[in-house]
Parts: C-alpha cells; structure tokens; sequence
C-alpha cells in the first residue's frame, strides 16, 4: 500500500464521605488521593447512541455514567452531574455540587444542588478566579415555556415578522429551530451554586438529536464576554435533522447580546464526536479542537470514508478581527473503519500556553497489526493561529482512489503536519486482553496556569467495546508534549471520555469525577431499559486529585531520531537505544515492566491543510 496510507495504519464531609482509597505516590512524583461520596440521587448512564472518538455505544451503553463536566477556582470544585428520576428512569435532570479542595488534594463537599424541573441536564461551566461570577449551561425541557424572569436572548435576533416553514430560517446562523431543547446560561455573582440563579439567559434552543459532542463554555479575561460551542441540531422537521456544531459570543456586560466573531459555524463538515476548547488569556484567544466525520480528501481512503481532527482559532472582541482573523484547517485525517462502533481516534483536548500558542492532544493511527485502532496518543505544538502554521506543512503526494473500491488510483499533492505519536507499552495483561489506546486527557499541572512548565496527561492502554476500561496511566509532560518523569498507574479510580480534568488554582491538583459500579471502573453501568429502576445506578461519586512533587521531574530520556517511514511503527517492544535529539520532539515512554523502556517515535501522520469550499456545515444525521 501506499506510503500514505501505511502510515494511517501506520452538607458535612463526615456524613458524606464513603471510603478513601488512599494516597500512592508512585516513581512519577504525582501523589493520588481517591474519595467516594454519598450523593442525593442516583447517577444516571450513558444515553443510548452516545457517540464519542472511540466509537458508539449503540442502544446498550454501558461505558459508565452521564457526561460530567467540572470548573474550578481557588480551592473550589464545581462538579455538573445528571441523575436519574425516580418515579421515571428513563429521564435524568441536573445537578452542580460543589468540593473544596485541601493544598494535599483532600476533598470535602460542601454542597448540592438539584434543578429538577429545571435542567434536564447541565453541561459547561465557567467562573473567573475568585467564583464572583459563575456560570453554567442548563437545557431545558422540549417545548418548555421560558423559565421565570429569563432574558429570551435568542428572539432578538429572529427576523421580524418571519413566517418561514422552519422556524430556524427566521434566526441568523447559529440559532435553530424550536423542534428540540432549549439551552440557558445561569450566571450567579454570589460566589456559589444555588437553585435561584442570579441571571437566566436563553441563548439557543436546538440541543437534541443523537448523543455526541459536546457542550461548552468559557469566560474570558476581561470577565465581560462567554464563548460558547455547542453540538446542535437544524430542524427543519422532526423527522428531517441535522445536526453539527456551532459557536458565538455572548456580551455580559453591560447587557446580554450575541457578538460577532465568526459566521457562528463550527469546526467543519460533518458530525461532531467531540470537540474541545480552550481560552488564551495572554491573547485574548479562543481556540477548538474537533474530530469530524469528515476530512478535506475522504477518497484517499479506498472506503472514501475518513475522520478528521480540525483546529480552529477565534479572535476575542479586543482583538482586530481583520489582523487576527479566524481561520479552520485540518491538523489530521484518519481512515474512518467499516463499523462506527470503534472510530479510528480523534481529539481529545486541547491547552493555552499563552504567547507560546496552544498544545493539542490526540488518540491516533495505531501500529499497522492493531485491530481495532486506535493504538497510541500524541501531541501537536500549535502556533497562536492558523495563518502561522500553514507554512510548516510538508506538501507531498498521496493516493486519490477514483473509484470506492481503490481499483483505480491517482495522486494529488496535500499537506501535512508534524504530530508527536507515543509508542506506548503493551497494557497490563492483568487487567485486560484489550490492546487499544484511548481516554486522553490533559490539564495544566501547578498554578501558573497556561505559564505552567509542567503538565499531567492520562490515557488507557486498554479499552474494551464502549470505552469500557479498569487500567488509566499518567504522566507528567512538558510544553513540548515530552513525558518526564515515571509514568503512574492509577489504583481503583479512572475518569470517562467526555469528563475533562481540571486544574485546582490553589495548589495544581489536577481533580476529576466519576461512578462506578463494583469496586473500581472496568465493569458495565448498567443501562437504559424498561426494566430499569433508579436503584439500579450508583449513588456514590468517586472524586480523584492528582498532586504534583515538589520538583518538576526530569526527561525520561534522552531523545532519539524519528526513524525511516518503514521502521515508523515496530511492536511495542522497540529498541531502546538513545541518540541526539530531532529537533526537541522526542522522548520515551514507559513499558508495563518496570524500569523497561519503549521509544517514543516521532510520527508524521498525513493530511491535508487546505481548508475546504465554504458551504454548509452541518449535515443529515443518521
């Protein structure tokens, strides 16, 4: 096959606290400190085709509970969680509750929540450093009335007198029909999370369809300006969707309104898996990673099917949008498998790093016996906006199959870019059979923030069907994306794919939540069915800190020269042998033995840079 795509292949903590796992500190210098809590209601599961980069869960998901999502600032934890009726399983509603968080990573609640009747989920938070202004995303109940006391934000801009067939034509890109969920912003000044929020703002009202992406918010600097990016539905009729991504900003002060800094799409064509973002507050800067079921060359897979990983930067309203224009490209195309029950990979989260730009962080390619994929992580240093990286692409030719079945072949120059792939380890045979790599997660790793020098990544080298999983590594990572340090196994306690890690302001923990059923993650969640009660999910939350040392951990190893295409991806068990350094992007990684090491291989993956036709950017879901 062609090198291309050999490549590819290529409220009182006492009454609350149900057990402590304990702390371990391993060779890595990262302290763990696991707590179980006694929650009010019962954690609600995955919904039913719930989509995410390693595959779909189809009309059994048993990867575990509802998507969570966290804040933090100063020794406070927010954690949004959804629970499961008990009088209807079937239906979850939200809930905020709210941890300090001890300079050692001890966690004591210190309150609940609940906005049953209200949110019938809550997704992204935002505050700022001191909690005076915290914000969180509530969807409401279909065909809801507007909340009391709510400012209707979104009929601002509906066209006056619209009388169009779809609802949705009467609003400007961005702002949908009223087929589906409304969503809200509640804001509170107060420095807490209670049932009566300060402000409630309806900004959007097409939350629905199939279970994928994601829902997010964040603050900016200046503290008077929300960004928001949300998976979307686009009417026209409930039995014609579309669905996809959108994003805008929203002005708090002095009153609410949408601000123009883009044409409110997305990330790109296609359906959303995931995407991700992050604020630069040296900049003023928003930046998105998504995954895509599309790339900008789908035929240069003989299936002319592919994902793609784009990134896209947003200039803040501070910014000269003709300067620092917003721009989207392609960072990485991968071949989309024959099932969509275990995708090839995708991104998984993405970092500010002030004025040195953004560090990206990817599920991708595995070694070209691994089946399924994906097999490895990896990073991408990103300049501070698109326009930047362009010129660091490599142009060369790759495979353009003419017809589905490849039988006829020609070749197109596109470009590519240079991500920094892990040769990982084989996982622990102890604890599965399972060889495939996932759950990426990344978070700063002290308390300077995006000016942190030292970073904590996590993966699983394991999981099953639905991202099911017992085995999750870490591993403190510099602003290169090379590991330093030990990496640590984590002893009863893991975090699901859609809960991003977050970074205690206080002291550099990097905490997260999650539920389980039995004694540690790697065992089904039970699932939606008729037969289901709301006794059969869990009522305790697993909360996991992870400490820094006190001294920033050296380089694994010295680095070695990404080798020829042909040697690209060797089994796990790779030489050893140290060399000089190409170019910085270099390191090794740890294998499940301890004290053996595998290399950390440099892989230059293939894609396309160029950006697609403008048109549409949501498509017919499935």
């Amino acid at each position: 096959m062609q090198s291309f795509l050999k490549t590819l292949k290529s409220v009182a903590c006492a009454a609350a606290l149900v057990a402590f796992a304990g702390s371990a500190q391993g060779e890595a210098n990262i302290v763990q400190n696991t707590q179980s809590f006694e929650m009010p209601a019962h954690l609600g599961p995955t919904l039913r085709w719930t989509q995410r980069i390693n595959g779909l869960c189809g009309q059994k998901c048993q990867n575990g509970p509802r998507q969570m999502y966290s804040a933090s600032f100063e020794d406070t934890l927010l954690v949004a969680w959804m629970a499961v009726d008990e009088g209807d399983p079937w239906k979850q509603y939200g809930n905020v509750s709210t941890f300090r968080v001890s300079e050692d990573g001890q966690f004591e609640k210190v309150g609940d929540v609940s906005f049953d009747g209200k949110c019938d989920a809550v997704y992204g938070m935002a505050t700022n450093k001191d909690g005076s202004i915290i914000s969180i995303l509530c969807e409401g109940a279909p065909a809801s009335e507007l909340l009391p006391g709510a400012v209707d934000l979104l009929e601002t801009v509906r066209t006056p007198d619209c009388n169009e067939d779809w609802e949705g034509r009467c609003y400007p890109i961005g702002h949908y029909a009223k087929t589906d969920s409304p969503l809200y912003l509640f804001e509170y000044t107060g420095g807490q999370v209670t049932d009566a929020p300060d402000k409630i703002v309806r900004i959007n009202h097409a939350i629905g369809g199939w279970r994928y992406g994601h829902h997010e918010l964040l603050l900016n600097e200046a503290e008077d300006t929300y960004f928001v990016h949300l998976k979307v539905t686009a009417g026209p009729s409930a039995d014609n969707r579309h669905e996809g991504l959108t994003h805008f900003a929203i002005a708090r002060t002095p009153e609410y309104k949408y601000v123009k800094v883009t044409d409110g799409w997305g990330c790109g064509p296609g359906h959303v898996p995931a995407n991700r973002m992050a604020y630069n507050r040296a900049n003023d800067m928003w930046a998105e990673l998504c995954t895509l079921d599309w790339c900008e060359s789908p035929k240069q897979y003989q299936n002319w099917k592919c994902e793609g990983i784009t990134w896209f930067t947003v200039p803040g309203v501070t910014q000269d949008p003709q300067k620092c224009k917003y721009e989207g490209t392609q960072l990485l195309g991968l071949d989309h498998p024959a099932k969509s029950w275990e995708l090839s990979g995708g991104g998984a989260a993405i970092l500010s790093l002030g004025d040195d730009g953004w560090l990206a962080l990817a599920a991708g390619p595995g070694y070209p016996a691994a089946d399924p994929k994906p097999e490895t992580i990896g990073f991408m240093r990103l300049p501070l906006t698109v326009p930047e990286l362009l010129p660091r692409g490599i142009t060369e030719e790759i495979p353009i199959y003419v017809e589905q079945n490849g039988s006829k072949v020609t070749y197109e120059e596109f470009t590519r870019f240079e991500w920094s792939w892990l040769a990982l380890p084989e996982p622990d045979p102890s604890r599965a059979e399972h060889k495939r790599a996932g759950l990426a997660n990344m978070a700063y790793f002290s308390t300077q923030g995006e000016d942190s020098e030292r970073l904590l990544v996590g993966w699983s080298p394991s999981i099953e069907f639905q991202g099911i999983t017992s085995e999750y590594v870490v591993s403190e990572v510099d602003r290169q994306g090379r590991l330093r340090g030990e990496p640590m196994t984590l002893k009863s306690a893991g975090w699901g794919e859609d809960n991003l890690w977050a970074t205690m302001p206080s002291s550099g923990c990097v905490v997260f939540p999650f539920a389980w059923t039995g004694d540690g993650p790697g065992s089904n969640y039970p699932y939606e069915n008729d037969e289901s009660e709301a006794s059969d999910y869990p009522t305790a939350l697993h909360m996991t800190s992870l400490c820094p040392g006190t001294e920033e951990q050296p380089p694994l190893d010295d680095t070695t020269d990404a080798p020829p295409d042909e040697e690209r991806w060797p089994t796990p068990e790779v030489d050893t042998s140290a060399g000089e350094s190409d170019g910085g992007c270099g390191c090794r990684a740890i294998s499940s033995q301890p004290k053996a090491r595998a290399t950390l291989l440099q892989v230059l993956t293939r894609l396309t840079a160029r950006r697609g036709a403008p048109g549409p950017r949501l498509r017919s879901s499935r």
